[in-house]
């Protein structure tokens, strides 16, 4: 899963791992967006912008941790 708030990262995240024969879950612009989706989708690893509006990547990821703790954060 991809969480970023800048459409054209999400883009070239996305194109990235497809390239590398990864399936994309989802595509979060929000935090408040990426806590649905992972619930939803359950992600292996997500890779999480660090400096986004409203709930920033901190504390995206410590509430991700709760809902998906398998999952792998990547912080950028």
């Amino acid at each position: 899963m991809i969480v970023d708030d800048d459409e054209d990262i999400r883009h070239v995240l996305r194109l990235l791992l497809e390239f590398e024969d990864f399936e994309l879950a989802a595509a979060a612009c929000t935090g408040v967006e990426a806590l649905a989706l992972a619930v939803e989708h359950k992600p292996d690893f997500i890779i999480l912008d660090y400096m986004m509006p409203g709930m920033a990547g901190d504390e995206t990821a410590a509430r991700l941790r709760t809902l998906v703790p398998n999952a792998c954060i990547i912080a950028f």
